[in-house]
């Protein structure tokens, strides 16, 4: 394996040895170099840089200075067409009239490290590659694209793929793409993990991907327009842990054509218009959205999660979120077919007039829907509002309704139900809520984590809680426990499993504290003895 040079600043005729280094891309003598060597790069320039060799390593800061090529008039600053094995790093590539850094038909080649900047179209992109990575990037300013992963009707399809651990700012149009094939060529199996886009127009558009593509771990941060411009046409991919802060339109807009598609751990904040929207026209199958947390701009966003009109949606499963500050929490339209809105909390925020309704039922026709054990805590209109005529087979049991400041549960064509005729009690789980996010209780009081017990024979045990060292917690029972019933708290030991520490609660208290007194966090639960009346347990 050898090492080349490259200089700008040598004088010409080299042989690219590092006494007389090349001073010109154009002067590269690749026919003397194989795979496995390194070519050295130092200086500015130019000009394009064309690998002509498989199996490379390019790199760019040998010297400690980054090497700069400014690719002003040029369609490209670093081309790597049909290469296998070719790494490129430590290079600031920017002004290209297309692409700054462009990957084509290649297999198991990467950029890593490099700064780029300014590019007409994409400051770097990956096309029809198999195995390919852009990692430790950064781009700015790109005037469409940051950094992009796509196919298009002709070529090698696109599988494998990479990109994690970069940022891009203030790109024209969006951060980050994924984009196949309509016909011919979708992604495979590709990945954009642990990434900033901030100050873009959009954050992230995502289209024609299958496989178990993932898109994990972002930050989608104030993009002027929408954190997700599309996600259409994709199928088996996960979206996981998104933060998306701002943005004139939908956090995650125009979601159409989708199927076994989870969006999981994603927060939703700050934006003007919906949380999750579903575009007319268009099929859902095999949906969930679980464990996110979507509120909208100063508390005033039109819908949480929104399904527009003209749709099919079998098996939209909506689980164990956080909805609060938006206008209409769920807005439902088109055909509902076998789907489920569960174990949810919907919220008032405190702010008066920020929410109407918590779930609105306007649909062309509903088989087989069912809303159930989700909370819903001052909400200032209906918790669940303008149930169709056409609805089938809708199940709602098992909720939670609290702190309501209008009377009405459910609305069902113009008939009001109130909780006794509408829904049974039973426990939920312990909910875990936190001020990180801008959530406001609707009393004035901390924000608490609840369960609730329900009025029933057996004993009800509270999902595990975590307490932090020398850390304590205040758990309440509401309205005061019968006589003879009790609160018993367990911890989860490291060798002996889940052990009683005893009660903490009986019928003389109305609470009972516990404290951490290890220098480790452990892990606890409630157990509410045998249940003659309704009680609610709460913790601060």
């Amino acid at each position: 394996m050898a090492t080349f040079y490259c200089e700008s600043s040598a004088s010409g005729g080299g042989d690219g040895s590092l006494a007389t280094p090349w001073n010109t891309f154009a002067s590269i003598a690749w026919g003397s170099v194989s795979s496995g060597d390194t070519i050295n790069f130092s200086g500015s320039f130019t000009e394009s840089l064309i690998v002509a060799r498989n199996g490379v390593t390019l790199a760019g800061k040998y010297s400690g200075v980054t090497t700069i090529i400014d690719a002003v008039g040029l369609d490209v600053g670093i081309e790597c067409e049909t290469r296998t094995g070719v790494l490129i790093k430590g290079f600031n590539v920017k002004n290209s009239e297309k692409q700054n850094i462009d990957m084509l038909g290649s297999n198991d080649c990467h950029v890593h490290s490099c700064q780029t900047s300014n590019a007409l179209w994409d400051d770097i992109r990956i096309r029809h590659s198999i195995g390919c990575s852009i990692k430790f990037c950064s781009s700015i300013g790109a005037r469409f694209r940051g950094m992009s992963l796509s196919t298009a009707s002709v070529g090698q399809g696109m599988s494998d793929c990479l990109i994690e651990n970069c940022i891009v700012l203030d790109a024209a149009t969006r951060g980050y793409t994924m984009s196949g094939d309509p016909v011919t060529h979708p992604i495979k199996s590709s990945t954009i993990r642990n990434c900033i886009s901030q100050g873009s127009l959009e954050g992230l558009q995502v289209n024609y991907a299958e496989d178990n593509c993932l898109l994990i771990d972002l930050k989608l941060l104030d993009n002027t327009d929408t954190g997700i411009y599309e996600v259409s046409n994709v199928s088996s991919t996960v979206f996981k842990n998104i933060d998306i802060v701002g943005g004139s339109a939908s956090s995650i807009n125009n979601i159409q054509n989708v199927t076994d598609v989870t969006f999981d751990g994603i927060k939703t904040r700050a934006a003007a218009s919906n949380g999750f929207k579903f575009l007319a026209n268009s099929s859902v199958t095999r949906v969930t959205i679980q464990n996110c947390e979507i509120t909208g701009a100063s508390n005033n966003a039109v819908y949480g999660i929104y399904t527009d009109s003209g749709m099919t949606i079998d098996e939209l499963v909506i689980n164990n979120n956080l909805l609060y500050g938006n206008d209409l929490m769920i807005r439902l339209h088109s055909n509902w077919l076998n789907s489920s809105i569960t174990n949810n909390t919907f919220a008032f925020t405190g702010v008066t007039g920020s929410v109407r309704d918590a779930i609105s039922i306007r649909t062309d026709q509903t088989n087989d829907l069912v809303i159930s054990k989700n909370v819903f805590e001052g909400i200032e209109g209906q918790c669940i509002d303008e149930v169709s005529q056409f609805a089938q087979n809708l199940t709602t049991s098992q909720n939670y309704y609290g702190g309501l400041q209008v009377g009405n549960l459910v609305t069902v064509n113009g008939t009001s139900y109130s909780e006794t005729t509408i829904t049974t009690f039973e426990p939920t789980r312990i909910l875990y809520r936190d001020d990180a996010f801008g959530y406001v209780a609707p009393t004035s009081v901390a924000p608490r984590a609840v369960t609730y017990i329900s009025e029933r024979e057996a004993a009800s045990t509270s999902s595990g809680f975590t307490i932090q060292p020398s850390k304590e917690l205040e758990v309440f029972a509401e309205p005061r426990l019968a006589a003879n019933e009790f609160v018993t708290i367990e911890v989860n030991d490291v060798s002996l499993g889940w052990r009683t520490m005893g009660a903490i609660i009986n019928s003389d208290d109305t609470s009972g504290f516990i404290k951490n007194n290890k220098r480790v966090a452990q892990e606890y639960r409630v157990t509410k003895s045998t249940t003659q009346a309704p009680t609610r347990i709460e913790s601060n």
